[in-house]
């Protein structure tokens, strides 16, 4: 599985998780230190739930996420075919 990642939008590096925490059951906050010593920007970003594509099996009565629309749904397959396409063809160089 992969990790979610940013690169640092100054030099384009990549960048760290050096900590994160949830600030609620939806949104997760993470610090990021770039890995181009001569950069070294560090930032926060904010990862939040927003769409349920497959529900799940065990829901919690008090947890309302949205589900995908058949556009949002189609978009999604679409990108994580692209994702394997371009994890075969850069294991392939």
């Amino acid at each position: 599985m992969s990790r979610a990642y940013f690169k640092c939008p100054h030099c384009g590096a990549s960048t760290i998780v050096r900590t994160s925490y949830m600030l609620t059951d939806m949104i997760r906050e993470s610090f990021h230190v770039c890995t181009n010593l001569v950069c070294g920007h560090t930032f926060a970003s904010l990862s939040e739930i927003v769409r349920t594509i497959s529900p799940s099996s065990m829901p919690r009565a008090d947890v309302e996420i949205p589900i995908s629309t058949k556009p949002e749904l189609k978009e999604a397959r679409e990108r994580i075919e692209q994702f394997g396409q371009a994890k075969r063809e850069d294991a392939d160089a």
